[in-house]
């Protein structure tokens, strides 16, 4: 069958033999009659998450995380087209991270799917501001300085693994801690604070490449100019991730952000798992009581604080396109992008990739591939046995 490749604008043949849970794909030899708006058959690299706090009944950060349940969440994940995630652990006692990070590797060492899927891990926190607001729903008793010797040991438990960490750049010792992991080779993101310009510039100058989920864990209201965010907008080092669910950022926001850094956003799903709902009806997730309406989350404590978000990534990226099109650039923001980050090459993001159509509500996904093996087959009687 014939497939029309969004990314890289071109038309791709595609052979599945779902029999054999094999599938091929390549340039078409000819092009195709119809324009990429109506191909209805779609093909990209597969989806990279690079903040993600679980899914369904699986909290990343909870105290009683299994092997089994990050092998469900890798499952979830696959079938919403996400081959590449980054688990993201917040804000918690150093011993808490520690046993978290522990899971994570004994998953990736015992199941080669997970360690596939699985690219890193993202600490967020807990070096971030304890300000209300820019603290998001990160628990104060925990936020702290850096320290490095407190990172090498978790590092040390993920067998170098933790690949991304989100700091918040005015804290004190903070420039050394991101020149060090920098040097490391883990990626630092900016986010959860209250820079100054200096501070950021500082931050940037000693190796941060990306901020954290832009335009979201900030004050309520912020100075005309400058802020933090203008800055963080204006740097030409910095790559944004923002979160595409619809609900944390208006339309405006995130035309300006793509315009403004059109190879350097990196969609996010922010994901988090159900909440639990008590005998009372009240709901609880990432640890604490929050309130949900129509796929919000929000603290209790303060209903204008979001507590991240339900939306699958599949569905977010159509959010994504119907705001600025479906065109190559949304695209690169769940592909290329996060990839440059995570410092995976053409090839890497050649050996998987996803078969879609757009709906009216999400990237519905068909099939899921990793070199040549199809990992996630969707029920469409099209896809069975095409030559």
């Amino acid at each position: 069958m014939r497939a029309y490749n969004l990314l890289n604008e071109r038309w791709d043949d595609v052979a599945l033999k779902a029999s054999e849970g094999r599938a091929t794909r390549h340039p078409a030899s000819r092009p195709g009659d119809l324009g990429q708006e109506t191909a209805g058959w779609l093909v990209s690299p597969g989806f990279i998450d690079i903040q993600v706090n679980g899914v369904g009944s699986v909290d990343f950060n909870a105290p009683d995380l299994t092997v089994a349940g990050i092998r469900q969440a890798v499952d979830q994940f696959v079938s919403e087209g996400v081959v590449r995630f980054c688990p993201t652990l917040i804000t918690a006692p150093t011993a808490q991270i520690d046993q978290i990070v522990t899971v994570f590797r004994q998953a990736w060492e015992s199941d080669p799917r997970v360690d596939q899927a699985i690219w890193g891990l993202h600490l967020e926190g807990p070096y971030l501001s304890d300000l209300d607001g820019p603290r998001g729903a990160h628990a104060r008793e925990w936020i702290r300085d850096p320290r490095w010797d407190e990172f090498q040991g978790w590092q040390r438990t993920a067998g170098g693994r933790i690949r991304l960490i989100t700091v918040a750049p005015e804290r004190p010792g903070m420039v050394e801690f991101i020149r060090q992991a920098t040097a490391s080779g883990v990626v630092v993101a900016l986010g959860h604070h209250a820079a100054t310009t200096d501070q950021i510039g500082q931050a940037v100058a000693a190796g941060a490449r990306l901020t954290t989920h832009f335009g979201n864990g900030t004050h309520a209201e912020l100075p005309r100019h400058p802020n933090y965010l203008w800055d963080q907008l204006a740097h030409p080092q910095l790559a944004l991730s923002v979160i595409g669910d619809g609900i944390h950022l208006p339309a405006s926001v995130l035309q300006v952000v793509f315009r403004s850094k059109p190879d350097q956003v990196v969609l996010i799903s922010d994901r988090v798992a159900e909440p639990t709902w008590s005998a009372t009806g009240s709901a609880t997730a990432i640890g604490q009581p929050v309130l949900v309406d129509s796929g919000r989350v929000a603290l209790a404590a303060s209903p204008g604080l979001l507590a991240g978000a339900l939306t699958p990534f599949n569905v977010a990226l159509a959010r994504t396109a119907s705001v600025l099109g479906r065109c190559p650039s949304v695209i690169a923001a769940a592909t290329q992008s996060p990839a440059r980050i995570l410092g995976l090459d053409r090839r890497d993001l050649a050996r998987d990739w996803v078969m879609f159509r757009w709906t009216d509500k999400e990237a519905k996904i068909h099939c899921v591939v990793r070199d040549q093996e199809i990992i996630y087959l969707g029920d469409d009687p099209e896809l069975m046995e095409k030559p």
